[in-house]
């Protein structure tokens, strides 16, 4: 009967070391951050040529962990040029303190003036118009490289009177829209100081929305800007 005991006990002693061993395996596991940012306010934007553009206005990001990640907000992708018309991907990312990251991108519209073709150069002179008052001894040549227009005036009348519209370029499908705001900039430079006369006229217009602008051209490019609106419809101006 003493050694049916002690094998009980041993066999008791083996279950208890078992039940022991399996309470230790079901410990809880710490949670895990896995969870991104969430980075609001990126839609898809149209703005007009020379208006203003802060690619982070409006945009926000938070984590259910780390609350507001705004600040950490990394832009990159295509600068947005606001005086050129064109299509531009920007980008948005943010990280949280798990290395969680988010990424948001969204495409920036600069919209030119309705009916303004190739206004920065990049096909030629494709949509420009050019003209030469050869009735007063006058010759110019037109030319692009490198996105810049160069007007060489390579005659002028001593003799005759010159005219300030004696050497055009100009564009002539424009189509504006009454009491609607536009912005016009454009850079110019010269190989000497000198003027250069703007308008904006034609196209049915009864008066010209700018009047008529005498530009003070140096030998340093210079961007112009000239707010203005007309208070009729047009086309082809």
């Amino acid at each position: 009967m003493k050694k049916l005991g002690l094998i009980v006990l041993v066999i008791g002693l083996l279950f208890a070391v078992v039940a022991c061993d399996g309470t230790t395996t079901d410990d809880p596991v710490d949670d895990v951050d896995i969870t991104k940012p969430v980075i609001e306010g990126v839609a898809t934007a149209e703005i007009s040529v020379g208006e203003a553009f802060d690619a982070l206005d409006g945009v926000t990001a938070t984590d259910d962990v780390d609350g507001d990640l705004t600040s950490s907000i990394v832009v990159s992708g295509d600068t947005v040029n606001v005086n050129r018309a064109g299509d531009y991907v920007v980008v948005y990312t943010v990280t949280d303190a798990a290395g969680n990251e988010a990424v948001k991108q969204r495409v920036v519209s600069v919209m030119g003036l309705a009916g303004f073709v190739n206004g920065d150069f990049s096909d030629d002179l494709n949509g420009w118009s050019t003209w030469v008052n050869e009735s007063q001894g006058v010759a110019a040549d037109f030319s692009v490289a490198d996105g810049v227009a160069t007007i060489d005036i390579t005659e002028q009348a001593i003799v005759n009177d010159n005219n300030w519209w004696d050497v055009q370029l100009s564009q002539k499908t424009l189509a504006l829209n009454a009491f609607e705001s536009y912005t016009l900039n454009f850079t110019v430079q010269a190989e000497s100081n000198r003027k250069m006369m703007l308008q904006v006229q034609g196209g049915g217009l009864s008066s010209k929305p700018i009047g008529e602008q005498l530009v003070d051209v140096t030998t340093e490019a210079v961007t112009h800007s000239f707010d203005f609106f007309a208070t009729e419809d047009s086309s082809g101006t």
